[in-house]
């Protein structure tokens, strides 16, 4: 492995009664390390996030807090505020689609294409 090269492998999730648990392996250079992020149940049901963004989401957040802290965060298990999910939420959010009309002018091409 290259110095300060990392690798962080998503591991699965676990639901418990109260929150689903996402675990990652990170491996770099000094050894390899679990990491356990925990996402309420009530998140899901309040669609703050989707089963299929978690994963996803909790893979980012681990990225930052190994940027923060040089490689070697000091926790290996987050619970995922609500900040979070709502910072989530603003920066994934759907963009408006732009609707688009035809020009008569390209109306009229076509109607002369067919006369010619």
């Amino acid at each position: 492995m290259k110095a300060n090269q990392i690798n962080v492998q998503y591991l699965g999730f676990e639901v418990n009664t109260r929150v689903r648990q996402y675990r990652f392996a990170v491996r770099q250079e000094a050894g390899m390390r679990e990491f356990t992020l925990s996402i309420s149940n009530e998140a899901f049901s309040a669609r703050r996030i989707s089963f299929q963004d978690a994963p996803d989401f909790c893979s980012a957040k681990i990225h930052r807090e190994l940027a923060a802290f040089g490689n070697n965060p000091p926790q290996s298990q987050y619970k995922v505020s609500g900040e979070e999910l709502e910072e989530y939420q603003r920066t994934h959010a759907p963009r408006q689609t732009v609707r688009f009309h035809r020009h008569p002018v390209a109306k009229n091409l076509a109607l002369e294409h067919v006369e010619r």
